[in-house]
Parts: structure tokens; sequence; C-alpha cells
């Protein structure tokens, strides 16, 4: 079986330290959500010389918004959907054998609620 560390267990590091600390401990590292929205960060993900898989809100993009399949508001939902489908092309761009997502959620809460109790 093959362990891999998500990104948030080290979120107080850069996504350049991650890299780092994985390839010198010879981690398999899981980019998730956590690791701020960078120009470059698509990049130091692919050439990282890990074993990695991409999951569910990496990268984060530009605009911040709450990943959610099940939404009822179109737009919300156009916007996950294509997300997903970017994290499927950066799984196949960094051979990982897969890409994974959240389950939907019932409502659609606000970014900032998220790790909170929501209203």
């Amino acid at each position: 079986m093959q362990l891999f560390i998500s990104t948030l267990a080290l979120e107080y590091y850069s996504i350049e330290e991650i890299i780092r600390i994985a390839e010198e401990r010879n981690w398999s590292i899981e980019f998730s959500s956590g690791i701020p929205f960078g120009e470059n960060v698509t990049q130091l993900y692919l050439e990282a010389n890990v074993n990695k898989i991409p999951h569910n809100y990496f990268p984060a993009p530009q605009s911040p918004f709450v990943l959610n399949l099940a939404s009822v508001n179109q737009l919300i939902r156009e916007k996950s959907i294509e997300h997903c489908k970017n994290g499927l092309l950066l799984a196949k761009q960094s051979n990982s054998p897969f890409y994974s997502a959240h389950a939907g959620f019932c409502i659609d809460p606000n970014p900032n609620e998220l790790g909170k109790k929501l209203k």
C-alpha cells in the first residue's frame, strides 16, 4: 500500500517547501486545498520529483469559490465541473493514478465558512 501525505498536514509551509521536504524524505504527496492561488503552482506540481496526486480544490483558482458538484446554482456547478475536469487533466499529465473530489454539498456555503460551523 502506498501512503500519501496531504498538503493540509503541512499547511504552514509554502508549496516550494512542501516539495523540498517531500523530495528529501521520499514522501508521496496529495496536493490538496490550502495551497493558495499562484501563477506557477501547476508548474511546481508537475515538476515536483515525488509521487503525487491532485485532490479536490487543487490548484486553487484565482477567484475563490466552494467546489460543489451538487450545487443547484448553475454557475457554481459549472465552475465545479470545469475545475474537476482540470484536475483530471492534471492527474493525467503527472501520471497520477487518479484525481479525487469531495461529494457535493446540499447548500452553497460561503468560502469563508469552510472549516467552521456552517450557518
